[in-house]
């Protein structure tokens, strides 16, 4: 079990101050996903269900993805894939991961873990204890 002095410590590491891990540890205790500054913190226990369902949520994303990644999980060619890319037509991609394999779309994203898709400033997930945190600005 992690310790508040442990939790002080890589808070404090993240660039925030004494009295902001007052307010980050308190929020610790009652919520699961929340912001504080330019970050983003997820407890663990949580975050594979959050990842999924931002992954998911839309097509327009999923159908822009690598053509040769996309063609991977739907087992086509990779030049039906770029055709329909060329044809603006990405968000029917998105439709179709999700209708046949969104379990092996989401699974395959979570092999790079969750900093490419959270921190959105540089891609890096920060892990300790039972929290990440990702900075988001």
């Amino acid at each position: 079990m992690t310790t508040k002095k442990e939790y002080k410590s890589w808070i404090i590491d993240l660039g925030f101050d004494k009295s902001e891990f007052d307010e980050i540890y308190a929020t610790m205790q009652t919520e699961t996903d929340f912001n504080v500054g330019d970050y983003r913190f997820i407890r663990d226990s949580d975050i594979e269900q959050i990842f999924r369902d931002e992954i998911l949520s839309d097509e327009q994303a999923i159908g822009c993805c690598a053509p040769w990644f996309i063609a991977s999980i739907l087992e086509v060619p990779i030049s039906a894939i770029e055709k329909i890319q060329k044809a603006d037509c990405i968000e029917a991609l998105g439709i179709l991961i999700k209708a046949q394999k969104p379990d092996e779309y989401v699974e395959k994203l979570a092999i790079d873990g969750y900093g490419s898709h959270f921190a959105t400033y540089d891609g890096e997930e920060h892990n300790f204890g039972d929290w990440y945190a990702f900075r988001c600005n």
